[in-house]
């Protein structure tokens, strides 16, 4: 998408902006971690993550439209700390609702459900950057 929206002389940037994501993300996951044990509350704390996670894609969208690298470097690095430290909560979170059942099998069917549902977002978004524009695949994807 980053290079497609500002050309192909900003690949390094954007292998620049995959190292922030990935980092802020570990960052998040520690963080996110140490917050829901401290406060037990998973509704809450998975809900304002989602939401922090929401405000995050937006604004990654809007520095991809707007083309401000500053803006894409802080929106990819708070995109990355609370989508990535959702991830713990979530499979804490699903082995919490699922209780009986073992949280092996629990955390399997995430996985394979954020893979399938990962290949389908590829393909589509791939499609829909080919026939309509740049903005169309994150907006189909805040849809959901």
């Amino acid at each position: 998408m980053i290079t497609r929206e500002l050309g192909e002389n900003f690949l390094v940037q954007a292998g620049y902006l995959g190292l922030s994501i990935t980092l802020s993300g570990i960052f998040g996951s520690v963080i996110c971690g140490h917050v829901l044990e401290w406060s037990g509350k998973f509704k809450l704390i998975t809900t304002i993550l989602y939401i922090f996670s929401l405000i995050g894609t937006i604004a990654f969208a809007i520095s991809l439209h707007f083309n401000s690298m500053e803006f894409l470097f802080v929106s990819s690095t708070l995109l990355g700390f609370f989508m990535t430290g959702y991830l713990p909560i979530g499979f804490e979170f699903v082995a919490e609702i699922s209780y009986p059942q073992p949280e092996g099998t629990s955390a399997g069917l995430l996985n394979a459900s954020a893979q399938i549902f990962g290949i389908i977002f590829t393909y589509t978004s791939t499609l829909i950057i080919d026939i309509l524009d740049l903005f169309g695949p994150t907006s189909t994807i805040l849809s959901y």
